[in-house]
Formats: C-alpha cells, sequence, structure tokens
C-alpha cells in the first residue's frame, strides 16, 4: 500500500482507495457487469429506495428461505476459519452474521456505494472490503480457508470463468458455500407438471394463468419503479437464472466435484409464502418440505445450495 493507492506485487499495478476501499473495478468491465456496477450503486445510494426494496414481499420470503436453507450451513462450516471471502457481498448481510465466529473477513461486491453501506453497517477492523470484478478476483491464489456467497452467481454471465477462480483462491482443504435462486416455477407449473396434464391443455392452462396473474404493477404500486426504470435504461441484463440442470453441468465441466441440492419448492401460491407474518410463511415451508421429502420431488426446488471442498 503506498498513500492512499494499493500496487498490485506481480503487474505493479496502482490502484485507488476510497474511503479505505481499494478500487479495483473499474477496467476491462464486460457490458454486463458495467451495468451490474451502475445498477447495484444507483439502488444502495439512496436509502429510500433500498429500504423500499428490502421491505417488499418477495425480498422478506427470500431472506426467510435463506435462514431456512442456508444459514443453518454457514453457522456450523464457518466455525473457526482463518481467512473468508464474501462474494459479492451487497448488503454485508453475511458479514454481519459470522465476523464474530472468524479470524477475518474480505467482503468484494463489484459497487462501491453496497460496500460502503456494508462496510458502515458491519463497522469492524477484521473487515477488508474490496471493489472488484469476480471474473478477476484480486487476490493471492491457495488463500481462503473458505468462499462465500448468497444470491451473487446469477448475477455472472461467465459463470464458467468464475468458478475458475473460486476455486483459485481456495486453499487445499478449503470450503466454497454457495445459495442461488433457480430459474423459477410456480406453483402453477409444478402442479401442472406433477399431476402430468396433456401438453396441449398444459400450454393453455400456463398462458392463461399468466395472462391473468402476471400483469406488470402500475407506477403507484411499484415500490421500486424508479430502479426498474433505471434498468430498463441501461438495458439491465444483470440476472442470468439457471436450472439445477444447468448449475450440474458448469460445474462438471470445470471438474470439481461438488454437492448440489435444490430446496424449497413452490407448491402453493405465493401470497402464502411471501407473508410479512413469519409463522404463516414458516408454516406453509414445512408442508412443503414434507410434501417433497414423501413425494421424492427434491430436484423441484427454487433455490439451489452449492458445497466444494476443496482437495487438491
Amino acid at each position: 500500500m503506498k498513500d492512499k493507492k494499493i500496487i498490485c506485487k506481480n503487474c505493479k499495478k496502482e490502484y485507488p482507495i476510497r474511503n479505505g476501499i481499494p478500487i479495483m473495478a473499474k477496467d476491462g468491465l464486460t457490458r454486463d457487469e458495467r451495468d451490474n456496477l451502475l445498477y447495484f450503486d444507483k439502488l444502495y445510494s439512496s436509502k429510500e429506495l433500498l429500504e423500499k426494496t428490502r421491505s417488499n414481499l418477495i425480498e422478506i420470503y427470500e431472506e426467510s428461505i435463506v435462514e431456512r436453507f442456508f444459514y443453518k450451513i454457514l453457522d456450523k462450516e464457518v466455525k473457526d476459519k482463518k481467512y473468508v471471502l464474501d462474494l459479492g457481498c451487497g448488503a454485508g448481510c453475511i458479514g454481519t452474521r459470522i465476523i464474530e465466529d472468524i479470524e477475518h473477513l474480505f467482503s468484494l461486491d463489484i459497487s462501491y456505494q453496497s460496500l460502503m453501506y456494508a462496510k458502515n453497517k458491519i463497522n469492524s477492523d477484521e473487515v477488508d472490503f474490496i471493489q472488484g470484478n469476480l471474473n478477476r478476483l484480486p487476490f493471492e491464489s491457495n488463500y481462503f480457508d473458505m468462499v462465500v456467497c448468497n444470491f451473487t452467481l446469477h448475477h455472472i454471465k461467465n459463470l464458467e470463468n468464475a468458478i475458475k477462480e473460486i476455486s483459485r483462491v481456495l486453499k487445499k482443504g478449503g470450503i466454497f458455500l454457495c445459495f442461488e435462486p433457480l430459474k423459477r416455477k410456480t406453483w402453477f407449473e409444478f402442479w401442472i407438471e406433477t399431476i402430468k396434464v396433456p401438453e396441449n391443455l398444459s400450454k393453455k392452462l400456463k398462458n392463461f394463468y399468466f395472462e391473468t396473474t402476471q400483469k406488470k404493477p402500475s407506477k403507484k404500486d411499484n415500490v421500486i419503479s424508479e430502479l426498474k426504470d433505471f434498468g430498463e435504461k441501461l438495458e439491465f441484463k444483470g440476472h442470468f437464472h439457471r436450472s439445477l440442470y444447468e448449475y450440474k453441468e458448469i460445474f462438471r465441466k470445470s471438474s470439481m466435484d461438488v454437492s448440489i441440492k435444490s430446496v424449497c419448492t413452490e407448491i402453493f401460491p405465493p401470497r402464502l409464502l411471501f407473508n410479512k407474518n413469519k409463522f404463516i410463511s414458516k408454516t406453509f415451508l414445512n408442508f412443503s418440505d414434507l410434501f417433497i421429502k414423501i413425494s421424492n420431488l427434491s430436484e423441484k426446488g427454487n433455490f439451489v445450495i452449492i458445497q466444494y471442498y476443496k482437495s487438491i
């Protein structure tokens, strides 16, 4: 580190430091990466916009899913780790949860504004915040005991390269743990496919369902219309939702021996799950879990947990 710059010891390139955050994600960005940066800078630069987004029922639902399926694994695996990397740290939710259980945390995000938000939230000397690119991680090889990410990989278009980078920075014996949304199947699609409705009738029923239920909300009703308008101006394509099969294929080609498991199948109308009453939401999730176990439909979930233990 030199004055308010950081120097790469390999290439000798200098990177500026702003409010204690090395700025290492400005050069060589693809269109999708640039749009991700602008989109999330816009979101995290507005306290009002962020609060409205976080109070959205879908956000509440997703947080309850993360708590239920992901954090219980994270809490177990992260204990007593020395160096942990949080990829796409966003609002710093993972950092806040694990900071007391590890020696040092590195929080990386492409958005400077999200890093400032997370830095103010976590407020610990045991965290380094870095603005960086997941496809070109600014870390030495074989450095981290654990790499973790939550709702990050579906923002990455070139996932194959990102996976190579994750494996590169992990130590031998290190752990990669990830939680991601899959291509969503609505409760209606789930039942249509499960009871094997004939194809012609299935298409008509699905078209009718989407035409009558998936209407675009009005400006007045849409709590994040400002952000959506901004995204449309960018022609923002920052979500690359994949199927369970696609994730399995990507990791298979990478020769990484990973555990990939889908969770949380949507078998009820969303209004019963996207509920501010956590008891109601939890009750229907319990029914959903039980039904999936009994029916052996474990690969029809809307989220995926990815675990990788680096052996070489």
